[in-house]
């Protein structure tokens, strides 16, 4: 049987292991996530980072914006990793095309979460954005929350708009509303340049080049977002903060929920062992405080009192009719002696035999022992100790004394009828009556028929009746007494003996629960080391989220 309150303590502490690292792992991310946040926020120039398709136009436009050919271009794939230039006002980021390998996308998009404003290029000569443009959008939409950030502060940058004076605006709109359906919404500004004309036109110096180029028009457009935008970047850091607090607040929730509950448990095992302690002593004391009792009989008295109201015609015959009847009563007594003398031995003697009063005393304390056993089962203690208690045979100690006390009885000592007739005057007592019979005549005729005066005489032997129901009494009292003094020290050493085996049971029993009382006491400790490592967690956690919280990154998102 296993204790409701019983955890897996083995599964409680690889769980917090797993546990630590997950946590070990959210704080180190938390601490770089407002490390990376801080160093972000108190950048003083904006990051513009370009994106698109391969030979889009990227390099080239971030060319023309610095007036200088800082970013390589080629008819191959030039850009393989994110470039970095600094101006006065800006940091510039180039970044791979987004259709070119798995590795340059993702490069990318490391570089679009720094960004402030993203000028999202597309080839002008490619009409409408394509597939793989609308999925790159949402792939950059997914790094700030939701579209309102990435479109308010993001410029659809048209490239190679030499190519299409005829067809720009005409094209301009489509891709606008293309937006509009498939995103809800539009770009910030939506700029055609010539980016090769504009750096043609600065290297050169012709300015109907630079005029024509719209790059200057794009300069007006980015200044004015980059000036008023808060940062697209804090979009994406909203995302990631939020994703932070959601993954603490859920491993704050595991924890609290792995946190022990208080045990209780080595109280409760020791009120058990005190429940033990009264059950034993309740046991103990109600079998030493049990006394030798037999419950004796007065019938002998009754004994030969049934009157003969006979009458005699001479004393001597009513006498010796009184003797015959107390001689007869001296038998008939003498045999129920016999018989309720050895009863009265036989009952004395099974308070020393195994069958006897000792079994009934082993009934009763295993009784106590299946208490005692349940009591302990139900606070999870599986009790190993047996029930153990061996019955000896005192018999032989006592043999000639209990045969004593039986002979006693089996050979009654009585007086003779004679001798309890004559003990005492009113023990044999002769009444006399006169009493008037009719004689006949002599001829067998009324003539010489008469009344005449007769004596009768009729005994009384209750008196010595007496005596021999008391001779009879002290038989069976001194035979009992013999009985009692022959059983007397023994009945009381199988009663200490008794005992003694109960409480060492229980004394081992108590061994098993001390045992089982320091593996809570010490389960406790661990229970308590378990919770405070827990709580000291829980406090780290939420310590790193109230960091987080007083970001507000929100707030200017």
């Amino acid at each position: 049987m296993c204790h409701p309150e019983r955890l897996n303590y083995r599964h409680i502490q690889q769980s917090l292991q797993g546990r630590k690292l997950i946590m070990n792992s959210l704080i180190n991310q938390s601490s770089e996530f407002i490390k990376r946040y801080e160093e972000r926020r108190c950048l003083k120039k904006k990051i513009i980072v370009n994106a698109g398709l391969l030979k889009a136009g990227k390099s080239s436009l971030l060319n023309a914006l610095t007036g200088k050919r800082q970013f390589a271009t080629d008819v191959i794939r030039a850009t393989v990793k994110n470039q970095k230039e600094e101006t006065d006002k800006y940091i510039l980021l180039d970044t791979p095309g987004l259709d070119a390998r798995n590795e340059d996308t993702n490069a990318a998009l490391e570089g679009y979460v720094d960004a402030d404003v993203i000028l999202f290029v597309h080839n002008i000569q490619e009409g409408e954005l394509s597939q793989t443009e609308v999925d790159s959008i949402w792939q950059i939409i997914d790094l700030f929350g939701e579209p309102l950030h990435f479109f308010k502060n993001s410029i659809l940058v048209l490239t190679h708009k030499d190519q299409e004076e005829e067809h720009q605006e005409e094209t301009k709109a489509k891709i606008e509303k293309q937006c509009k359906d498939i995103f809800d919404m539009t770009f910030a500004r939506v700029c055609c340049v010539d980016s090769v004309s504009y750096m043609k036109g600065i290297e050169e110096k012709k300015k109907l080049l630079i005029q024509d180029s719209g790059i200057e028009e794009l300069k007006v457009a980015l200044r004015k977002i980059a000036d008023s935008s808060c940062g697209l970047w804090r979009g994406n850091v909203y995302c990631e903060q939020q994703k932070l607090i959601q993954k603490i607040n859920g491993e704050i929730r595991k924890l609290e929920k792995g946190i022990p509950p208080t045990d209780n448990r080595e109280s409760l095992l020791k009120n058990v062992k005190s429940k033990i302690k009264d059950i034993e002593y309740q046991a103990c004391n109600k079998i030493s405080q049990e006394k030798i009792s037999v419950s004796r009989s007065g019938s002998y008295r009754y004994i030969g009192w049934a009157q003969n109201y006979k009458e005699y015609t001479s004393k001597s015959s009513a006498r010796s009719a009184g003797r015959e009847a107390i001689a007869k009563t001296i038998d008939e007594t003498r045999s129920k002696v016999r018989s309720d003398g050895l009863n009265y031995v036989e009952k004395i003697e099974k308070y020393i035999l195994p069958s006897g009063k000792m079994t009934e005393y082993r009934k009763y304390l295993m009784g106590s022992y299946e208490t005692i056993r349940q009591i302990a089962e139900k606070e999870g203690v599986m009790i190993k100790t047996p029930f153990q208690i061996n019955l000896k045979d005192f018999r032989e100690q006592k043999k000639y004394a209990l045969e004593a006390a039986r002979d006693n009885v089996r050979y009654p000592s009585f007086s003779s009828a004679e001798r309890y007739a004559d003990r005492y005057e009113c023990n044999l007592e002769i009444d006399e009556r006169e009493d008037t019979e009719w004689v006949s005549g002599l001829f067998g005729s009324d003539f010489g028929a008469h009344f005449r005066t007769v004596t009768k005489y009729s005994y009384n032997v209750r008196g010595a009746l007496d005596d021999v129901a008391n001779d009879a009494a002290d038989i069976i009292d001194d035979s009992i007494d013999k009985a009692v003094s022959a059983v007397y020290p023994i009945f009381y050493e199988i009663q200490d003996d008794l005992c003694d085996q109960f409480r060492q049971i229980v004394d081992k029993i108590n061994c098993e629960i001390d045992e089982t009382i320091r593996s809570a006491h010490n389960e406790a400790i661990a229970r308590q080391q378990r919770a405070s490592q827990i709580k000291k967690k829980v406090d780290e956690l939420q310590n790193v989220y109230r960091k987080l919280e007083k970001l507000k990154i929100g707030e200017s998102a």
